[in-house]
C-alpha cells in the first residue's frame, strides 16, 4: 500500500515557497558596486586623457596642450571636455568632434578608443591616478583651465570662453597655488567625479 502524506493547504504552500525565494536570494551575491573612479592615459604619445567616473557619470578631460617654459608654448590641437553616463560600465561618449569609447574593467581600469577630430582613432589603456596625479580644473571669469597631470609630466591648457582662444600649458604644476594668465589668476584644484 502506497505511503500517502497529509495534504497541506494552499496558504502553508505559499508561505513554503516564499521562505524558500527569500533564503535563495540571501544566498545569492550583491551586484559589485562601481565605485569613484580617477584613470589617466597617455594616448599616441603627447595627449593625456583623465577619466573621472562613478556608477552613473563619466567626465572626460583630453588635452595636448605643453608649456614651453614661457606659459605661450604652442597651441594644443586637443582640448575637450566630455560629460556622459556610464552604462553598466561601458561608455560611448561624444563632443566636439573627440569620441571615447571603452569599458571599465573589475582591475580599476578602462580600455578603449580615442577618436580625435581628425578622425584618427587611437588605442588606449587608463590606469588609476596616484598621488598629485589625475584631472586638475580652475576657472574664473570668462577662463577655463584644464590639466592632467601623469608622473612628473602636464597637459592642459586655458580657454578664454569669450573669445575662444587657448593658452597652452600656461606653466601649471601640481604644487602650485595659482596660475596666471593675461592678468587673470585661476586656482587649479584635483577634481573627482563628485565635483561635478
Amino acid at each position: 500500500m502506497p505511503l500517502r502524506l497529509p495534504s497541506l493547504p494552499r496558504r502553508a504552500l505559499l508561505t513554503l515557497a516564499l521562505v524558500g525565494l527569500a533564503v535563495a536570494a540571501c544566498d545569492s551575491d550583491p551586484a559589485p558596486e562601481f565605485g569613484e573612479r580617477d584613470l589617466i592615459a597617455v594616448v599616441d604619445g603627447d595627449t593625456f586623457v583623465g577619466i573621472l567616473a562613478d556608477g552613473e557619470e563619466i567626465v572626460v578631460y583630453a588635452c595636448d596642450g605643453t608649456d614651453d617654459g614661457t606659459g605661450s608654448g604652442p597651441a594644443p590641437t586637443v582640448y575637450q571636455w566630455i560629460f556622459g553616463a556610464n552604462a553598466g560600465g561601458d561608455f560611448d561618449l561624444k563632443d566636439g568632434g573627440v569620441r571615447l569609447v571603452g569599458a571599465f574593467a573589475d582591475d580599476g581600469t578602462a580600455s578603449g578608443t580615442l577618436t580625435l577630430a581628425d578622425g584618427v582613432e587611437h588605442a588606449f589603456t587608463a590606469s588609476p591616478a596616484s598621488g598629485e596625479e589625475g584631472v586638475y580644473l580652475a576657472e574664473e571669469g570668462d577662463y577655463k583651465g584644464g590639466w592632467v597631470v601623469i608622473a612628473d609630466d602636464v597637459r592642459g591648457a586655458v580657454i578664454n570662453r569669450n573669445t575662444g582662444d587657448l593658452i597652452s600649458g600656461s606653466r601649471f604644476q601640481p604644487s602650485m597655488v595659482t596660475v596666471e594668465v593675461e592678468g587673470v589668476t585661476l586656482t587649479p584644484a584635483k577634481m573627482s567625479i563628485t565635483d561635478f
